[in-house]
């Protein structure tokens, strides 16, 4: 069965849902959860909150696993492609977490507004866009910023590289869609 997690804005209680029936409750933070990201295997949700933590639960019972320091307070996570790495979004900065010991590998800094969401391509590179105007792809794992994009003058809501690697399209609060050669 598919599981579904709603939109998290606002919420302190992430539900899983199985078809049309509630599967588990995710609880634990004690501000607002503000980003989910299911691991590789499926086995584990990541979320972020308001109250600076990142929580790992298990995906089909929702009993929380892991207790994680975000940094600050948390916008966005996601795995890395074999579930080893976090990366988390908090307000200008992104924080690579190893997943099996919680330590923190590097953070990653050059945004100067909130970072709105990130992107994890392969194991190698990761994009963030942000609330500046920019998309940063850096390069993993050590954290050197390979490229910025400057794509707009309104905040960067989403980015996304084609599979090819060639193009990289943004969504912007402003309402454009734009594409850009991936090698600038």
């Amino acid at each position: 069965p598919t599981r579904d997690i709603g939109s998290t804005s606002g919420w302190r209680t992430g539900v899983l849902i199985s078809g049309t029936r509630e599967q588990a409750a995710c609880r634990g933070h004690t501000g607002a959860a503000t980003g989910v990201a299911w691991s590789p295997d499926g086995n584990t949700i990541a979320s972020t909150g308001t109250d600076g933590t990142v929580r790992l639960f298990n995906s089909a019972t929702g009993v929380g696993l892991r207790l994680l320091d975000a940094g600050g307070v948390a916008n966005a996570v996601t795995f890395n492609a074999d579930g080893t790495m976090l990366a988390v979004a908090t307000d200008r900065s992104v924080n690579l977490i190893e997943t099996p010991s919680g330590n923190l590998l590097v953070r990653l800094r050059g945004h100067t507004g909130t970072i709105t969401g990130l992107r994890l391509i392969g194991n190698d590179r990761l994009l963030s866009n942000s609330a500046d105007g920019t998309v940063r792809l850096w390069g993993l794992p050590g954290g050197q910023c390979l490229m910025v994009l400057r794509g707009s003058d309104a905040p960067i809501i989403a980015a996304q590289l084609a599979s090819d690697g060639a193009l990289l399209v943004t969504a912007s609060d402003d309402g454009s869609i734009r594409a850009y050669p991936a090698s600038r």
